[in-house]
């Protein structure tokens, strides 16, 4: 059993990755609902639509305590009403407060620090684009890192070639 922080989404693509190991997944979210993009979620989602028993969200909860004398062995969570419980678990992930490193950038960035791009991945600044995670509307996967590899390689090649 393993215990995952937060209701981002790295949180929720961390609970998906050890849903294939962990006989239970613990999510501990001091929210009441997840925070994590659509794409995210869906792939959350179909990580535990197979065995919904191996996932146990504690809603409006935080960790109180990591305990065990040979490394981790139980988590202490106290609930919203100050109620604490401790669960059995042999792993913690934290995965809060993650945020895109992109204000050294100096470009257009959203809300939550995400780069802002155009159609063809570009940014702010002449010449300069941006993929992956750290663009806003990011869809999460692996799959678009690939995409968004490929759409600003044919965006440099096309400013390469009106040059």
């Amino acid at each position: 059993d393993v215990v995952v922080v937060g209701g981002g989404d790295s949180a929720l693509q961390e609970a998906a990755v050890l849903a294939h190991y962990a006989r239970t997944v613990h999510l501990v979210h001091r929210g009441t609902a997840f925070r994590a993009r659509a794409a995210v979620r869906e792939v959350f989602d179909r990580a535990f639509a197979g065995r919904p028993q191996s996932l146990n969200v504690h809603w409006q909860t935080t960790v109180a305590g990591i305990e065990g004398a040979q490394g981790v062995e139980r988590i202490a969570l106290t609930d919203a009403h100050g109620a604490r419980c401790v669960i059995e678990a042999r792993a913690i992930y934290p995965c809060i407060g993650l945020e895109p490193n992109s204000a050294w950038t100096g470009l257009a960035c959203d809300a939550c620090g995400a780069i802002l791009t155009e159609p063809g991945l570009s940014t702010s600044m002449p010449r300069v684009l941006a993929a992956g995670a750290v663009r806003a509307g990011f869809g999460g996967r692996l799959l678009d890192a690939e995409r968004d590899g490929q759409a600003a390689a044919r965006s440099a090649l096309a400013v390469a070639g009106a040059r």
